[in-house]
C-alpha cells in the first residue's frame, strides 16, 4: 500500500477523503491539496460529515474549494479559514453536495472550520507536498510522557500541548472519557486511551487532531470487546488493570500475570497479601526512578501500589488489545506471586515460599 492510500485509510474514521499535492503549482490548473489526517470539535458535538478539499490557483494565488456531503441533510452554516469570520457561501452540487470556496489559503498546514449553529468542526489541511509528514511509532505499553516526546521529537506538537490537552474537556464526546469520575485524582485524563501504533501526522499538525486520531483509533480498535468480567470491574477498572498487565508481563504470560493482579484484588487478605505490589506503578507517571526530574526530590507517586490498596486511579500506559483481553479473561490460577528473570523467564507461585524459591531461581536474590 503506498503511503497516501495510507494516509486516506487514516481518515475513514472520520469520514473524510482527501487527496494529495505533488509537482510544481501552475497558473490556472487546479490542484489537489492534501486534506485532514483528523477531525476535531472545538465542542462535545461532533458532526460525521464528509469533506474533501482541492485547492486551486488563479492568478498565483490559492483557494480552497470545500465540498461538504452532509450526514444529517443540512450543510455547514459557513465553512471559513477563520474561526470568527463567518464566510463560505456554499454552491449546491449534485448528490446532496455542498461547494464552499475559501480564498486566500497560504501554504503550510491551515485548518478551515465548518460552523453548524455555534458547533464547529476543526478540518487540518495541509497546502503543499507531502515532505511536511512524518511518521511517529508509539510503542505498546508507551506512557502519555512517551508518547508526548515522541510527538515532540518528531516535530507535530510540543509536550506540553500534549499535556494541557489530555486534562481539557476537549475530548469529552468520547463516551469512554467522558465516563471517567475521577479525573481530579489521575496524572492525565487520556493516559490508556492513546492506542498504540505508527501514526503519519504533519508537523505542526494541530494537537487536538493529533490525540483525535489516537483516541478514534483506540475506539477502532476496541469496539467489539465484550468488556463483561466475572471481577467485576468497570471498563475504567478494566483499562487500569490493562496498563498494568501491559507493563508487567510478557508477550506469553498476558493471562497468568492478570490472573495474579486479579486474585489479590479478589481474596489476597486470605492468604496476608494485602496489595498489588506493581513495580511499574512505583514512579507513575514516569517510567522508573531514573526518569524522575531532580527538582522532584523524594517523588511520591499517588499510583505507587505498594502503598495503596487496590486499583491505581487510573491507567499506567496505553495498553495493546491484547492486554486489554488478558485483563478481562485472566487464566483460571491459584498465583499470587510473580517475577521474571533477566532474560524474560516467567515465574509463578501461590505462595511466598514458593515465590522466595523463584526469586533464587531468576537470579534477583542471592542464597546469602
Amino acid at each position: 500500500m503506498n503511503r497516501k492510500r495510507e494516509i486516506a485509510k487514516r481518515c475513514v474514521a472520520f469520514a473524510l477523503c482527501a487527496c494529495c499535492l505533488g509537482g510544481t503549482i501552475a497558473t490556472n490548473a487546479p490542484v489537489i491539496a492534501e486534506a485532514a489526517i483528523s477531525v476535531s470539535a472545538a465542542t462535545p458535538v461532533i458532526r460525521l460529515d464528509t469533506a474533501s478539499c482541492e485547492l486551486k490557483t488563479t492568478a498565483q494565488k490559492y483557494y480552497l474549494a470545500v465540498t461538504v456531503t452532509p450526514d444529517r441533510g443540512t450543510p455547514p452554516d459557513a465553512v471559513s479559514s477563520n474561526p470568527d469570520v463567518a464566510v463560505g457561501k456554499y454552491v449546491k452540487k449534485a448528490d446532496g453536495r455542498y461547494l464552499y470556496e475559501i480564498s486566500g489559503v497560504k501554504e503550510g498546514l491551515a485548518t478551515i472550520y465548518l460552523r453548524y449553529a455555534n458547533v464547529e468542526n476543526m478540518l487540518s489541511v495541509k497546502v503543499g507536498d507531502e515532505t511536511g509528514t512524518v511518521n511517529v511509532r508509539i510503542p505498546e505499553g508507551a506512557t502519555l510522557r512517551e508518547t508526548a516526546q515522541a510527538l515532540e521529537q518528531a516535530g507535530v506538537c510540543s509536550m506540553k500541548e500534549v499535556f494541557d490537552a489530555s486534562n481539557s474537556s476537549a475530548f469529552d464526546s468520547y463516551p469512554f472519557i467522558a465516563s471517567i469520575t475521577n479525573a481530579d485524582s489521575r496524572y492525565y485524563k487520556l493516559e490508556g486511551y492513546l492506542y498504540p501504533d505508527t501514526y503519519n501526522f504533519w508537523k505542526g499538525q494541530n494537537v487536538q487532531s493529533v490525540l483525535r486520531t489516537m483516541l478514534d483509533n483506540y475506539q477502532t480498535k476496541t469496539a467489539n470487546i465484550n468488556w463483561q468480567n466475572t471481577a467485576g470491574l468497570t471498563k475504567e477498572q478494566v483499562m487500569t488493570l490493562a496498563s498494568l498487565v501491559q507493563r508487567e508481563s510478557t508477550a506469553s504470560d498476558r493471562a497468568n500475570v492478570a490472573s495474579v493482579f486479579i486474585n489479590r484484588l479478589r481474596s489476597g487478605n486470605s492468604v496476608n497479601v494485602y496489595r498489588l505490589q506493581a513495580d511499574s506503578t512505583m514512579y507513575y507517571p514516569y517510567r522508573a526512578k531514573v526518569n524522575v526530574p531532580s527538582q522532584l526530590p523524594g517523588f511520591q507517586s499517588s499510583y505507587n501500589t505498594y502503598n495503596i490498596t487496590g486499583l491505581p486511579a487510573g491507567p499506567i500506559c496505553n495498553p495493546s488489545v491484547e492486554s486489554i483481553q488478558a485483563a478481562l479473561n485472566p487464566a483460571n490460577t491459584n498465583y499470587y506471586y510473580f517475577c521474571h528473570s533477566a532474560n524474560g523467564t516467567s515465574y509463578f507461585a501461590e505462595t511466598l515460599e514458593q515465590h522466595n524459591a523463584n526469586l533464587l531461581a531468576a537470579g534477583l536474590r542471592s542464597a546469602t
